[in-house]
C-alpha cells in the first residue's frame, strides 16, 4: 500500500474552531506520531478519520483514491482503532472480544480462524479462554491492539494506549508494538503526550499547536524503517530534538 494523505482544511465544533489546516501523510510500514497540548484536538482527529465526527471539510487519499471528509462515514474501511482503554467485555472471553470484532459478511468458520490467528500473532494464543479479569494490563492491551488487528484495515490509529501503564510494562509493549510494526509491515498514527515515546517509537514526529490546532512542526528520522531490535536506532541531535518538541508543546511560548 502506498502511503495514507490527510488533508482537513477545518473542524468546527459548538462555534469553537478546532482544526485547521493540518495535512500529512503516514508512509506505509512506518509510525508517525501524533503530539500536542491536552485539548487541541488530537483524539478529534483520530475520530474524524475513523468516521466517528462529522463536519470536517477536507479529506483522505490512499491508492490512488481520495474521498471528501463530508462523505466519509464509520462504514470506512481504511483505519481501525486502538484506545487509551481496552474497554474489553468482561463478560466475554479473550477470544470473544477478538472475534465480535471481525468482519460479520465472513463466515463464522472464517471469522474463527482469523480471531485464533490475529490472537497467536500478537502472543495470546494460550489466553483466549480467559476472562478480561483473569489478565494483566498489558495483556488486556494486546486484547485491544489485536482487536484492531482483525478489521483488516489498512491503518492502526493509536491513542495514547500505553498511557496508564507502569514505565516496565511500558517499555516491554513500545518494543512489542514495533516488532509487530516490523514483522507485519503495519502503518500507524500514534498518539502520545509524551515525547521519549515519541522519539522511541516514530519515523515521523508531528506537532500541533491549539486554538485552533494547526501543525506547529513535522520531524523525520532520516532511517525509514525503525526496528525495535535496532540499538544504533536514533535521531540526530536527539537533546535538542527533545527540547524543541517540548518548547512547541508549551502553548505560553504561543500565545
Amino acid at each position: 500500500m502506498s502511503s495514507i494523505s490527510i488533508h482537513i482544511e477545518n473542524y468546527s465544533y459548538a462555534k469553537s474552531r478546532i482544526l485547521e489546516d493540518v495535512s500529512f501523510e503516514i508512509e506505509s510500514g512506518n509510525v508517525t506520531v501524533l503530539m500536542g497540548p491536552s485539548g487541541c484536538g488530537k483524539s478529534t482527529l483520530l475520530r474524524i478519520l475513523m468516521g466517528f465526527d462529522s463536519g470536517a471539510s477536507g479529506h483522505v487519499g490512499w491508492d490512488g483514491q481520495k474521498t471528501s471528509f463530508l462523505d466519509w462515514t464509520s462504514n470506512q474501511r481504511l483505519f481501525s482503532l486502538v484506545p487509551q482503554v481496552p474497554h474489553l467485555f468482561p463478560w466475554k472471553t479473550v477470544f470473544e472480544n477478538v472475534f465480535l470484532a471481525t468482519d460479520p459478511t465472513l463466515s463464522k468458520a472464517e471469522r474463527h480462524k482469523l480471531a485464533f490467528e490475529i490472537l497467536e500473532r500478537v502472543g495470546l494464543g494460550a489466553s483466549g479462554q480467559s476472562f478480561p479479569f483473569e489478565i494483566s494490563v498489558g495483556m488486556a492491551s494486546r486484547v485491544s491492539f489485536a482487536r484492531a488487528l482483525v478489521m483488516q484495515q489498512k491503518c492502526l490509529l493509536l491513542d495514547e494506549p500505553f498511557a496508564a501503564l507502569d514505565a516496565v510494562t511500558r517499555n516491554r509493549l513500545q518494543i512489542w508494538f514495533l516488532q509487530k510494526v516490523r514483522e507485519q509491515g503495519l502503518s500507524a498514527l500514534f498518539v502520545t503526550h509524551d515525547v521519549r515515546e515519541a522519539m522511541n517509537l516514530g519515523n515521523k514526529i508531528i506537532v500541533l499547536g491549539t486554538n485552533p490546532a494547526r501543525i506547529r512542526g513535522v520531524f523525520e528520522s532520516k532511517k525509514q524503517v525503525r526496528e525495535a531490535s535496532d540499538e544504533n536506532f536514533h535521531w540526530e541531535n536527539e537533546r535538542e530534538l527533545e527540547q524543541h518538541i517540548l518548547a512547541l508543546l508549551d502553548d505560553k511560548i504561543f500565545q
